[in-house]
């Protein structure tokens, strides 16, 4: 037990390295832990728009074409950002502006 305790709390180079390698470890294993914590606390614009969806019982379609008469944005202009959106996963700035509201900018 003794040469154990040594080894650990001693001042020899393998000491040293054994030191170093745990909390390299440690740091490694924080480093993951905050990024795991960071991803999930964080939810996409698409993520919300799902959930918006969801909550209020409509379709995406719905929600451009509502929050785009709102902003006064033609219904044609909605459904052609609805396509780009189902495309590219874009989404326009008055469907985000709706996000910020319904979802209090989360």
């Amino acid at each position: 037990m003794k040469g154990l305790l040594d080894a650990l709390f001693g001042s020899g180079p393998q000491t040293v390295f054994f030191w170093m390698l745990v909390l390299a470890l440690a740091y490694c294993a924080f480093l993951a832990w905050a990024g795991s914590r960071r991803k999930h606390s964080r939810k996409t614009d698409v993520e919300r728009l799902y959930e918006a969806a969801r909550r209020e019982n409509l379709s995406e379609y719905e929600i451009f074409v509502g929050t785009g008469k709102k902003w006064n944005i033609p219904e044609a202009r909605a459904r052609e950002d609805f396509k780009h959106y189902l495309f590219h996963g874009e989404i326009p700035f008055y469907v985000r502006d709706y996000l910020r509201d319904a979802t209090g900018g989360k």
